[in-house]
């Protein structure tokens, strides 16, 4: 059984991942800043600056395969000539030719013990100094970032409407900013001011960095859901499992995990006659002593990843066992993979087939 949310049907905003879900408010300002594409944009190619300008501190990035050195954790040794950006700590820095506004930024990051990435979103917004990265994986493990983040937005005047927002980050899989405002530029930025849009920033100096994988992208877009009661979870599915994460495509495949409960008076809501035509079903069920209720934060599709964004709270321990699904379907048009974002933490990610 699940709990049900105040409306059948949402239109949410929560935007994700990466595959994470942010709620974002989408408005459209006369004066605004440039999307980032719709499909990921690689903003380095593992062998050259090409698309990249530089300022002060020649020579502070090179590239190449990076790791930390052994015999110092705050250094990263290079070898070869191809693979990451790398910044020993020199001062020097790195952006890009090309302005951005909103957008979902994806990186890979090491860093040496005391660095911070020195990543500023266009050119002039610290994500350091928003305390997001104080949850960095040890010394000598990469670290996977993900930002969703809104530009400032300007009238047809010119005058700002709204600050910069670090909308949500998450860090190695867990949410560590959401809805962070930026009302000014931080100390290091490119011009010290606001703008529609800006480029992105490595800033150099703030300790030994390495960054691959880089990827731009428009903002996660929000999704319609629907969920379903009236279902309950058949005992042979992964009976023994404290927590189940389900993706099915079909109706067969439904079938194999759920069946339907009928009771006198029934008005549960229940899937569609022929829905797996056009959609898909995502559900994730807790199992233990305790019922549990889920909220839905919202739902947001990004790059083929739809991310459910929900918590899930257990009530008071029984002497029962309980499995207790939350079956939600979503368009699955342009989806390949779900994202289960439960209580601030990727808990799973399941291919749709």
């Amino acid at each position: 059984m699940s709990s049900k949310p105040s409306a059948r049907r949402a239109f949410v905003g929560v935007i994700l991942g990466i595959t994470a879900l942010c709620a974002v408010a989408l408005c459209a300002p006369a004066l605004r800043a440039d999307d980032a594409p719709a499909d990921p944009l690689p903003l380095f190619d593992g062998k050259s600056i090409t698309g990249w300008h530089t300022r002060g501190g020649e020579g502070a990035w090179v590239i190449g395969q990076a790791s930390i050195d052994p015999a110092d954790d705050t250094k990263i040794k290079v070898e070869g000539d191809s693979g990451a950006l790398v910044n020993p700590g020199q001062n020097g820095d790195l952006f890009t030719d090309a302005n951005y506004g909103d957008a979902l930024i994806t990186c890979d990051l090491l860093l040496g013990k005391g660095g911070d990435g020195g990543l500023y979103l266009m050119g002039e917004y610290s994500l350091a100094e928003t305390g997001a990265m104080a949850q960095l994986a040890p010394p000598g493990q990469w670290n996977h970032l993900e930002i969703c983040f809104k530009a400032p937005e300007y009238d047809d005047e010119g005058k700002r409407m709204n600050d910069a927002q670090f909308v949500q980050v998450l860090l190695n899989g867990h949410v560590v900013l959401e809805n962070v405002g930026c009302p000014a530029s931080s100390p290091g930025g490119l011009s010290g001011a606001n703008h529609p849009q800006g480029p992105l920033l490595l800033h150099g100096g703030h300790g030994a960095v390495a960054v691959r994988n880089l990827l731009i992208s428009a903002l996660p877009q929000p999704v319609t859901t629907d969920t379903y009661s009236g279902y309950f979870v058949k005992n042979n599915f992964e009976p023994q499992a404290p927590a189940s994460y389900v993706v099915a495509g079909s109706q067969a495949a439904f079938d194999a995990v759920f069946s339907m409960a009928v009771v006198m008076h029934d008005e549960s809501h229940r899937l569609p006659n022929h829905g797996f035509d056009t959609l898909l079903v995502a559900a994730p069920i807790k199992r233990g002593p305790a019922m549990v209720t889920y909220q839905l934060r919202g739902t947001a599709l990004a790059r083929g990843v739809l991310t459910l964004d929900y918590t899930a709270t257990p009530g008071t321990p029984g002497t029962a066992t309980f499995a207790v699904p939350f079956i939600l379907s979503a368009p699955r048009a342009g989806c390949h993979l779900v994202r289960f974002l439960e209580n601030g933490v990727i808990v799973s990610e399941k291919p749709v087939q």
